[in-house]
């Protein structure tokens, strides 16, 4: 039955935004639909429901009245198995019910259970809360529970898909049997002694006590939402965007699990890597090998086992392609139940199908290549990288160095790649059936920081026709490069903060002799927030200067030119280096804030005029040595800003500390609202043999955006549409309006199109954004929605002639911000469009605005300005923008056609401004300091 399955790529079918809660959409149904051959599954797959296809011949689809009716035109069999999901599930808990499955409540009470009469062998982990604010937990079964030791890790998770409640059932019995036969079970008791077992019980709680629905409480399919080749099949357009798939990301980031089983139900498959490419993956025989044991073992007659793009369906996101191609991992999907919800008197029957199996798979995990890697001269563990034959890596335990990497028998080369130690390899380690061969390794100390660990990623559309080995950007550079893809990224992790000091920061190496451009940023979490560093093209150096103060974690971008598919497409990335430093002070200004209390100011924690505030300015010492005598000196040229005082006296810094000190600043009573200006601090220490300088910027009162003057040019807005088709947002007037003469409209699209206006913001301060908004929709299909950093803040549809005001939190740092209206695949209702209006702004600080490029392509005399500025550019019929740090324009000028331009500044404010200059299709950047 598999014969229709070669453009399998086109058959995913796509996940609804809908579904909230935990609950199924309003009057959505489960229906089966009969695949007899390929053109049959390809037309379904073009209406983009949402649901599974299976390798048996049908496919469980879930769509509302409208959807149906759009089913209904195929020449297609199909049987509507349950009519009104949320109906058919609302008392699914409920005493009525056949008695036998675990309710969430009963789980999280045995899981307590268990933890309180096994404490030595048994602990409670949590990793947060659900969207709907309920556990995420897994429990760890070992001897010695509490402590790392040398021991493999496997783990066992269920329920990503709240409706697939059999998982979670499996995994609770066998946590109970395990713990109530230790000491008395001598396979239990083994297996305990000498491995560390994870059970994370329910990945998606909110599904499970809602309506049986395989979404969270946003409506979100958590098994498209993974970190590792997402693909945008997550409808909140931002990978590891949930708390659910956070937290499960997070026990599998921060743990080397051998083997890693997460459970599912609707069909008796075992689904291993790929499921995003068809290719098999490097792994794959041992990976096979290992499902074929799990296979064997259990209670299934002949359950079949392959890659998940071949044998299942392609997807995107999934959490096996993640802990596979970001820890090595030997995972998969095992599909334990043709229903989703088996009748209560077959709990038993499916549980001990699988128990035989997952304890195999304990007990295989510590068969392979194990050892421990220890530092050579003080024999310290080390946190290491296990690179075999070219398989993916595995790593090391950072607490005790150990590794372990599941093996078939055969001969094997073995090398261990460390931050900070030179590179051992090993030739031929022998490996034995069932059994472990110990390689410990001694590294010798050396120098160098580099990729320790891929993060996430995406190839936007896929490219098969690129190897796809992420692992190759570990390391230092050796010529072996991963392409991002058109318009791809990845996040990689550098081990340890580098931090920002004198000169270059890092090193972006591309691994070929055809120079490709992208754009780099760093952030201090795995999630971000992503502050933007630089572009680049080859291999590039870049300065953090005192953009972000340390950063752990690298975001390349490439720069979306050229082809979309075929070998070596986008940037060829071979590796990242922190690079050494000169030994000293390097002083970065980490944050500064604002208190404005009553009497004297109005307590809302940032300036207006007519008032005293404090401001807390933090510094840190990214140097070697102690920075003595540290002290500010601030200064400002303001009609309306005066300095209570000017001299901050930081004391001494010791390397890698803090300090802070304050200062006050009074603004006039007539100060202008959205008046910005600049402090400039000159910082001195060791008795004035280190100076460094920086800019604290400001704004008065709130920052609007009302289009007064009917063009997105005021603060620099961006505006696109989707790939199908579209139109970009405008700006309307003749009474549509909130309040002034324009308000923005979204663009006219029609089905299955979006239309987007975002704006980047890079705070100075914790603050807030607030704007004004109206919908006229279809109610609950065509909506608008707000994100913040790619995640879903709201969403509002219905039509209602009435503006109404929202207000959201934004916390320091750089953040994307965007208005998205969408359209689903059919009916128009009202006037099929949003309006917003009257946006606050929160303020930025210094840098916000990205500068693009070096003093031999465009330069400034003098610079600082006073009172005019000459702006030297070899091109011709460029256009020119000059803009504050706020992001507003003070100069334009269009079709400029000599290399040399002067341009009047004497009536600018002091302060820190940002050169725009665009041609032939591209954007030159360069920073400008005005002085009066």
């Amino acid at each position: 039955m598999k014969i229709f399955y070669t453009l399998i790529t086109v058959l995913f079918l796509s996940l609804s935004l809908n579904a909230q809660m935990g609950k199924w959409r309003d009057k959505e149904m489960e229906v089966k639909v009969f695949i007899n051959n390929e053109y049959d599954a390809q037309i379904l797959a073009k209406l983009k429901l949402n649901g599974d296809i299976y390798n048996t011949g049908y496919a469980l689809i879930y769509v509302i009245p409208k959807e149906f009716e759009l089913l209904k035109t195929l020449p297609l069999k199909y049987q509507v198995l349950k009519e009104d999901l949320n109906e058919y599930y609302k008392d699914f808990w409920n005493s009525d019910v056949p008695s036998g499955y675990f309710t969430y409540q009963q789980i999280v009470d045995l899981a307590d259970s268990l933890k309180t009469n096994f404490p030595s062998i048994c602990n409670k982990i949590s990793f947060g809360t659900s969207a709907g604010g309920l556990q995420l937990c897994a429990l760890k079964i070992s001897d010695n529970v509490t402590t790392d030791e040398n021991e493999s890790e496997v783990m066992f998770d269920a329920g990503i898909h709240g409706d697939e409640i059999g998982g979670p059932q499996n995994v609770m019995l066998l946590a109970r049997e395990l713990c109530k036969g230790y000491g008395t079970n001598p396979t239990y008791t083994n297996l305990i002694n000498s491995r560390e077992i994870w059970l994370y019980y329910m990945v998606n709680p909110d599904g499970r006590t809602g309506s049986m629905s395989r979404y969270n409480a946003n409506g979100i399919d958590c098994n498209r939402n993974y970190y590792y080749m997402w693909n945008n099949e997550c409808t909140t357009g931002a990978p590891i965007s949930q708390p659910e798939t956070k937290a499960l990301y997070s026990c599998m980031y921060t743990n080397q699990f051998v083997v890693h089983t997460s459970y599912h139900s609707g069909i008796e498959y075992i689904s291993y890597p790929w499921s995003y490419r068809p290719e098999l993956c490097p792994d794959n025989n041992h990976i096979n090998q290992l499902a074929g044991v799990y296979a064997s073992n259990s209670g299934y007659t002949n359950i079949p086992y392959s890659p998940g793009y071949t044998g299942m369906y392609a997807i995107n996101g999934s959490t096996k392609d993640g802990n596979y191609g970001c820890m090595g991992s030997v995972t998969w999907s095992m599909e334990i139940s043709s229903l989703k919800q088996p009748p209560a008197n077959q709990i038993a029957m499916y549980y001990n199908y699988n128990k035989p199996s997952m304890l195999k798979m304990i007990e295989y995990a510590g068969y392979g290549l194990e050892g421990v890697v220890t530092d050579a001269v003080s024999g310290q563990p080390i946190p290491a990288v296990i690179f075999v034959n070219s398989f993916f890596p595995c790593f090391t335990d950072p607490v005790v160095g150990d590794y372990h990497k599941y093996l078939t028998a055969g001969t094997y080369t073995l090398k261990v790649v460390a931050n900070g130690y030179l590179t051992q390899t090993i030739n031929n380690v022998l490996v034995n059936n069932l059994a472990s061969t110990i390689t410990n390794v001694q590294l010798q100390p050396s120098s160098g920081q580099f990729v320790y660990r891929v993060v996430g990623c995406q190839i936007p559309g896929n490219n098969f026709s690129d190897e796809g080995y992420t692992p190759a950007v570990i390391g230092a550079a050796n010529n072996i490069n991963y392409s991002l893809g058109k318009a791809g990224w990845i996040v990689l992790d550098m081990q340890t903060p580098i931090l920002d000091r004198q000169g270059s920061d890092i090193k972006v190496y591309e691994g070929d002799a055809s120079p490709e451009g992208f754009s780099c940023y760093a952030g201090p979490t795995l999630y971000g927030p992503w502050t933007f560093i630089g572009t680049g093209t080859g291999t590039t150096e870049f300065d953090f200067e005192n953009k972000i103060s340390s950063a752990q974690f690298i975001k390349i971008v490439d720069d979306g030119d050229g082809s979309q598919t075929g070998a070596d497409i986008g940037f060829d990335l071979d590796a990242i280096e922190a690079l050494p430093h000169a030994s000293g002070v390097y002083l970065t200004l980490v944050n500064y804030t604002i208190s404005d209390p009553l009497p004297l100011g109005n307590n809302n924690g940032r300036l207006d005029p007519d008032e005293t505030a404090t401001i807390t300015v933090n510094v840190k010492n990214n140097g070697d040595i102690v920075s003595n005598t540290t002290s500010g000196t601030l200064s400002v040229s303001s009609p309306y800003i005066t300095l209570g005082n000017s001299t901050l006296n930081y004391g001494n810094i010791a390397p890698d500390a803090t300090a802070q000190a304050s200062f006050t600043l009074n603004t006039a009573n007539n100060t202008p609202l959205g008046y910005s200006f600049v402090i400039n601090q000159n910082i001195s220490a060791n008795s004035g043999s280190y100076t460094t300088s920086n800019i604290l910027s400001f704004s008065v009162g709130l920052i609007v955006e009302d289009w007064k003057t009917n063009t997105f040019t005021k603060f620099p807005w961006v505006l696109y549409h989707g790939t199908n088709g579209g139109a970009d947002w405008t700006l309307v007037s003749g009474g549509a309006q909130y309040e002034g003469s324009y308000c923005a409209k979204s663009g006219l699209i029609t089905h299955s199109q979006v239309t987007n206006l975002e704006i980047n913001r890079d705070l100075e301060i914790n603050d807030s954004i607030s704007f004004y908004k109206k919908v006229s929709s279809e109610s609950t299909f065509d909506k608008l929605i707000f994100f913040i950093d790619n995640v879903q803040i709201a969403q509002w549809s219905g039509t209602t002639d009435v503006w109404s005001f929202v207000k959201y939190p934004i916390n320091i740092g750089n953040h994307n911000l965007r208005w998205q209206y969408f359209k689903d695949g059919s009916v128009s209702n009202g006037s099929d469009c949003a309006w917003i209006d009257y946006i606050i702004l929160p303020p930025t600080r210094p840098g916000s605005i990205e500068e693009k490029i070096i003093d031999d392509v465009i330069s400034c005399y003098p610079n600082p300005a006073k009172n005019e500025l000459s702006i030297v550019f070899n091109s011709s019929n460029y256009n020119l923008k000059l803009l504050s740090l706020m992001g507003n324009t003070v100069y334009q000028e269009n079709n400029i056609n000599t290399s040399i331009k002067t341009i009047d500044v004497s009536q600018l404010n002091a302060g820190c401004y940002f050169l725009l200059i665009e041609s032939k299709g591209k954007l030159f950047t360069k920073k400008v300091l005005i002085q009066q």
